[in-house]
């Protein structure tokens, strides 16, 4: 199964988690235990048992990374895209991994902020 939908864009890692996206104004929520978080140039993509949820970086804002002292650590953020409300979501590294997650996130978010994306994020 092919988390990008099979779209030509440009890869650039995973790793398996919990997730969550909460569209508050909704009343609605979307979770996986049995996924992973999935990011490319382009966009972040969540895939679990129960669905998928896609954030396009360039409606991110508000993105922390948070290592607390008991529990795993978890990056969130809001997606805001045109005219739709806004979501918070939350990916936790259950199985480790953060720290290289965090840093290819935060290139690619920037390229993505700029208007560059190919190869940007590997700069």
């Amino acid at each position: 199964d092919d988390p990008y939908d099979g779209a030509s864009e440009t890869r650039l890692l995973r790793r398996p988690g919990r997730w969550s996206v909460v569209d508050e104004a909704r009343g609605a929520a979307l979770e996986g235990t049995e996924g992973g978080a999935f990011l490319s140039l382009e966009r972040l993509r969540f895939t679990g048992e129960r669905g998928a949820a896609t954030i396009p970086l360039r409606s991110i804002s508000r993105e922390a990374f948070v290592q607390p002292l008991f529990g795993c650590s978890y990056l969130t953020g809001v997606a805001e895209a045109d005219g739709a409300p806004a979501v918070r979501w939350t990916v936790y590294f259950d199985k480790g991994g953060a720290t290289a997650f965090i840093t290819v996130f935060y290139r690619a978010l920037r390229a993505a902020r700029a208007g560059r994306v190919s190869g940007a994020a590997a700069e």
